[in-house]
């Protein structure tokens, strides 16, 4: 008598191997869904800011990618809070080796401060996180 144990991993094996999983890029999946309208950009813009919330180390491309498409898209000083916010909570969770960082944030403030001087001196609030 002959018996055959089995695992979960090997009933999914034929579904995805593991070449095929190793090749997966989540980050890419989510700059192509912001990459493609305005509205996909605002939506992983809140998903950046979970994610940086649940400590992922995200890598500074991302955050670079994520910011030349606010610059693309032209997005106001609220619609980029979720792309500071998340940059914020990212060196919070680890602050060495994230010196690239700075000059991140200083290009977005160069591109708001127009916006962000209007609202200062018009007494406007911005939302907050």
């Amino acid at each position: 008598m002959t018996q055959r144990f089995s695992s979960a991993i090997e009933a999914t094996a034929s579904l995805a191997d593991g070449a095929n999983i190793t090749a997966i890029n989540p980050w890419g999946v989510v700059l192509k869904i912001a990459s493609g309208d305005e509205v996909g950009l605002r939506r992983c813009l809140q998903w950046l800011s979970i994610f940086a919330r649940s400590a992922v180390d995200i890598p500074e491309a991302v955050f670079q990618h994520f910011k030349s498409l606010t610059d693309r898209f032209n997005f106001s000083v609220t619609e980029t809070l979720p792309l500071i916010h998340a940059t914020f909570q990212c060196v919070w969770m680890r602050s060495l080796g994230r010196q690239e960082f700075l000059g991140m944030i200083s290009s977005v403030h160069r591109r708001l401060s127009v916006e962000v001087s209007r609202c200062l001196n018009e007494g406007e609030v911005l939302p907050t996180m």
